[in-house]
């Protein structure tokens, strides 16, 4: 069944439509107004009892739409746009057109939208939390510059999105790591479906892994050599996922670098270093670096040194006791009787010592030269 209605505030979408209608209609075209109580409709014709597919919204003027700001802790509103939750589980959804006027997608908007693969989001909209969260039938994605970027939350597609691109669409060191431009450089580029931001000043150049497709059925990812720093949610619901390799030039994992991935059993760490990162300048701490991973049985350490390495990343993980830590040949002894301090909150003369990798499984030795390509 088709329809198309024309709406307005005295006369909304869920009066219009007639309750016989509602779980038969499989094409919705929508014009004009929006309310709270219309997309509470549209989700329940879209989920397990309807069978709403196809929703075309392009011509609709005005919505009550309201976004919660974890971090301003109050809401945004717009005139146009998608509110939070408003079409989560919609298992039916396979095509959206959304207003030709959208200024935002709300905090889980499409979140559950297993079917969902076609969607044309206009440039510079802002897409909040999860808004996308496990649409795995989500293609290709272009992301036009870092401005572009910026109005899109680090989590918004977690677990989905099969390929991302962007204006420039290589590699941009030769394999002498010098870089392929002839001056400095500040902007993303996307490479095998991910995103990066190129900063480069001087003989300085710092490449960070920006967003990676959660969609796509890779299930072994070695994050390119140059990378130096990976975003919060870079790897957030990738279901697909078994081994993560970061190279030798990261240092830094952002906040939530890696979780939600139900799959991964195998984390490598090629760096002499590695610490944790704040998101915001503000934070005095950062924590929850690598969560939720049930299936992580490997961790392997190429850092002769332990206090080369913050314990603090791996130090929110529940099933840290079932972890395998795996580290260069002779450095177990270093790791297991390495000590860490720590300094009580109320009184900075209150200090313990703390032997903190002992509290993986066990920790084993190998050879980095026979390992992962070394």
């Amino acid at each position: 069944m088709k329809k198309t209605i024309v709406c307005t505030k005295e006369n909304p979408l869920h009066v219009q439509i007639k309750k016989h209608e509602k779980y038969k209609i499989e094409e919705l075209k929508v014009s004009g107004f929006l309310g709270e109580v219309d997309f509470n409709f549209m989700t329940a014709m879209s989920q397990e009892r309807g069978k709403l597919r196809v929703l075309d919204i392009s011509d609709v003027t005005e919505t009550e739409c309201k976004v919660y700001s974890p971090a301003a802790d109050d809401y945004y509103y717009s005139k146009v746009g998608i509110r939070d939750d408003a079409f989560v589980n919609s298992v039916r959804l396979e095509k959206v057109t959304l207003p030709n006027g959208i200024e935002q997608i709300g905090n889980r908007a499409f979140s559950g939208c297993t079917h969902l693969k076609d969607v044309d989001i206009p440039d510079k909209v802002n897409i909040w939390f999860m808004a996308f969260q496990n649409c795995p039938l989500l293609n290709d994605f272009y992301i036009e510059d870092k401005n572009s970027l910026d109005y899109i939350c680090s989590n918004a597609f977690a677990g989905s999105i099969k390929r991302y691109f962007c204006g420039l669409d290589k590699w941009p060191l030769y394999e002498s790591g010098q870089s392929i431009f002839e001056s400095d450089y500040f902007d993303i580029f996307s490479f095998d479906g991910a995103v990066f931001f190129y900063n480069a000043w001087g003989d300085r150049i710092d490449i960070t892994l920006e967003r990676y497709p959660g969609g796509c059925d890779r299930i072994d990812y070695l994050i390119p050599e140059g990378v130096t720093q990976v975003k919060q949610h870079v790897f957030a619901g990738c279901n697909n996922l078994r081994t993560i390799m970061f190279p030798k030039s990261c240092r830094s994992l952002k906040e939530h670098a890696v979780t939600d991935c139900p799959n991964l059993e195998t984390l490598v760490f090629k760096s002499q270093s590695l610490y944790g990162s704040r998101v915001c300048h503000w934070d005095m701490y950062y924590d929850n670096i690598i969560t939720k991973c049930p299936k992580l049985q490997d961790i392997y350490l190429y850092a002769e040194d332990p206090s080369g390495i913050d314990f603090g990343i791996f130090e929110e993980l529940d099933n840290i006791g079932d972890i395998v830590l795996h580290v260069p040949c002779f450095c177990a002894k270093k790791y297991r009787d390495y000590e860490e301090e720590f300094i009580s909150f109320y009184d900075y003369n209150d200090k313990k010592y703390v032997k903190v990798w002992r509290e993986f499984k066990r920790i084993e030795e190998f050879d980095p030269t026979d390992m992962f390509g070394e």
